[in-house]
């Protein structure tokens, strides 16, 4: 068994979107933002993937340094190489491009001494989706507690 623990996990994404496929890809950091991330001084809200020149590409991810780096070589926000097989950024990008899916990292994780992100394909949800889910959700609490005091 691998030994993975979650640094990041986007929840919105599951209330927010229908997901469609999942992959996981490798992230190309530096030492110091590495540092960072082990530290939790960064900030993934708001990031998303976009796919040029047949490279993927994280765009919005927001890593604070560390005291003790240099910081000529700050930037605000990051524009991060994601690290996928050409078959799967291929594939990705006929989603966004033809179906009009977009491409949202759900998790950040730590696979053994890599971070890896995982990317999932997503169309949006509309209101009465939303509300539908919620209305499942509920009944099939009730049900659950009516089948617990049955038995």
């Amino acid at each position: 068994m691998q030994n993975i623990s979650i640094i990041y996990s986007n929840r919105k994404i599951k209330y927010n979107y229908f997901i469609s496929d999942k992959f996981e890809a490798g992230i190309c950091f530096f030492g110091w933002e590495i540092k960072s991330i082990r530290c939790n001084k960064f900030n993934l809200n708001n990031t998303y993937i976009i796919i040029k020149y047949n490279e993927a590409w994280l765009l919005g991810a927001n890593i604070l340094p560390i005291n003790n780096t240099n910081n000529k070589l700050i930037k605000k926000k990051y524009i991060k190489k994601l690290l996928l097989k050409k078959k799967e950024i291929s594939y990705i990008n006929s989603y966004i491009n033809i179906k009009r899916y977009a491409c949202l990292p759900l998790k950040f994780y730590w696979k053994k001494h890599l971070i890896k992100c995982e990317l999932a394909l997503v169309k949006g949800k509309k209101l009465i989706d939303k509300r539908n889910v919620e209305k499942k959700r509920t009944w099939d609490r009730k049900k659950k507690l009516s089948f617990k005091y049955l038995t």
